[in-house]
């Protein structure tokens, strides 16, 4: 994997909200479990391993990626996240002692995995009453609707033969998941996990779905993204100006009663430059789902 791939998730993937931390750590303490080590498999540039910091003693990040695990550990320095550490390291062969573990965290990536070498591998590391967690997010939801319907549409058509089979599993919100311990639960966040992003941002996160990276290895000169953003671009511009002229309308009738009446909305004629010079950003929300259980 390439740095420049590492770098999109470092910069554009959301973080997770702390509700998700909070229905993890109350399934710890409710079962008796620890709080020492953590080590978070397939972590990518640390997205899920940097927010358990607070709550564990020490934290260990492990992915196949050196770019990824590059592109951690800088973060780690900027965050002085002095008791975090990361390794390369495959999800199925863990450099920590067996029985050693209080927690892992398996964060959108038990599809790229397979599962039963993958719960072997936990089920060596874990202490007794330790826990696993596994959990991810689908594809966003775009609040603005004809947003959502570009969106959907490039979904839907153009990356939809690029998509690997295994994405199909995100999509059934990780419904064919089985922890291979007893005491287990499904939970889904009460709350989708709301996102704002810059209009940019957001095509860079876009950039970084495998679906796309895979749709550029066959049509390496495409547009598709710059033509979304465009797009994208022109719809919430034009929502912005809606938003504007209903505003201004308010204003001149207000100001219609006034002596020379342009005291308040004369210097506003030009109207443009809230549209033009604003930084569009594109609101969204996530559905966050998971399996915890416990050895």
């Amino acid at each position: 994997e390439d740095t420049t791939q590492a770098q999109r998730y470092s910069q554009f993937r959301p973080a997770y909200p702390q509700q998700l931390l909070d229905i993890i750590t109350g399934f710890i303490v409710k079962n008796g479990g620890g709080f020492g080590l953590a080590v978070d498999v397939a972590c990518g540039t640390g997205h899920s391993t940097f927010p358990l910091r607070s709550h564990f003693t020490h934290c260990l990040g492990t992915d196949i990626s050196e770019a990824q695990v590059q592109y951690a550990r800088q973060k780690g320095k900027e965050l002085d996240a002095l008791n975090v550490e990361f390794k390369v390291a495959s999800a199925t062969n863990l450099p920590v002692e067996d029985a050693s573990v209080d927690f892992v965290s398996c964060a959108e990536a038990w599809h790229w995995l397979e599962p039963e070498a993958l719960y072997r591998e936990v089920n060596r590391v874990l202490k007794p009453g330790g826990c696993l967690a596994v959990y991810g997010y689908r594809d966003p939801t775009l609040l603005n609707e004809e947003c959502n319907d570009l969106l959907t549409e490039l979904i839907s058509r153009t990356l939809k033969d690029y998509s690997h089979e295994r994405l199909k599993h995100l999509d059934n919100f990780y419904s064919e998941v089985t922890l291979p311990y007893p005491n287990s639960i499904r939970f889904d966040l009460p709350t989708e996990m709301s996102y704002s992003m810059e209009i940019s941002n957001f095509i860079g996160y876009v950039s970084s779905w495998s679906s796309y990276q895979t749709y550029c290895e066959r049509h390496p000169r495409n547009s598709v993204l710059e033509e979304l953003q465009r797009n994208m671009e022109s719809v919430l511009k034009a929502t912005v100006s809606q938003s504007d002229s209903g505003s201004k309308a308010g204003e001149q009738s207000d100001s219609g009663s006034k002596a020379g009446g342009q005291s308040d909305s004369g210097s506003k004629t030009g109207g443009q430059s809230d549209s033009n010079s604003s930084t569009l950003k594109v609101d969204m929300v996530f559905p966050v789902f998971g399996h915890l259980g416990q050895k």
